[in-house]
């Protein structure tokens, strides 16, 4: 139900619109019902700012958020409306701002806010920094960090072996690598988005049992949720350790434009 209405509202808004889905392997679940939803702040017209904050109230955001989404858009130029299962019982909304991208040094791209559907307390805000033109050797030295406690290495090499074949198609610099902190949380992670490298879903066949066996999910599963989609674009993968300490791994598809 929380799924639907977001996007009940959002296409309600009458402008065109990018929709990603994603899923999430974390051990022994793999997480299918997320999704983000992008829309371009300029096709909302003059009161852009007040479509965005009614769809956040329709959200019931906190006022806190609220403010904070108030105080910054201004300076975003794309509005991300997003949803997660993280359990039956328990779904997030999100909200990203995007800010244009300036220059090469690293600079913040996302502001997020996550809350929590059935209690808006229970809520973070995100930062997603990206750092310009880093070179395939920098990216896995940034990463690295965020996998040095785990006592296994699949997920790490999948990561290297993705980064790799992305590398083979466009240049390193071209990709765009981000790393994720929340406020109060110990979350390490990184996004890091491959869509100049022309990946397909189908350039995960070989990364499917190695990470069945990391996230303990069943193998056969995994790829039958794959197979539909093989010959979609692979957008971008996420990875680390999230606010719980738990290790994860995301699984974007290509953007879909809708209207």
């Amino acid at each position: 139900m929380q799924a639907d209405h977001l996007r009940q509202l959002v296409e309600k808004l009458g402008v065109a619109y990018g929709f990603e889905r994603s899923i999430k392997l974390r051990h022994g679940s793999l997480q299918t019902d997320r999704f983000l939803m992008t829309v371009a702040k300029n096709t909302l017209g003059a009161d852009a700012p007040a479509r965005v904050f009614e769809l956040c109230r329709e959200l019931r955001i906190s006022a806190q958020f609220l403010e904070a989404v108030e105080k910054h858009l201004g300076g975003a130029d794309i509005v991300h409306f997003g949803f997660e299962a993280d359990t039956p019982e328990r779904c997030f909304y999100k909200c990203y701002l995007e800010f244009q991208k300036r220059g090469d040094a690293p600079q913040l791209l996302h502001l997020a806010f996550k809350w929590n559907a059935r209690d808006n307390t229970d809520q973070v805000i995100a930062r997603y920094m990206l750092y310009p033109r880093l070179e395939h050797a920098s990216i896995l030295r940034r990463i690295a960090p965020m996998y040095a406690r785990e006592p296994r290495r699949e997920a790490w090499d999948v990561t290297c072996r993705l980064l790799s074949a992305a590398g083979r198609r466009a240049p390193a610099e071209e990709l765009m690598y981000l790393e994720v902190e929340e406020d109060g949380t110990g979350r390490r992670s990184f996004d890091l988005n491959l869509y100049r490298a022309g990946l397909t879903v189908a350039d995960l066949d070989e990364s499917v049992d190695p990470l069945s066996r990391h996230f303990g999910v069943d193998a056969p599963a995994f790829r039958a949720l794959l197979a539909p989609d093989r010959a979609r674009p692979l957008g971008h993968i996420a990875g680390g350790v999230d606010r719980h300490e738990r290790d994860f791994l995301t699984i974007y598809f290509g953007v879909e434009g809708r209207r």
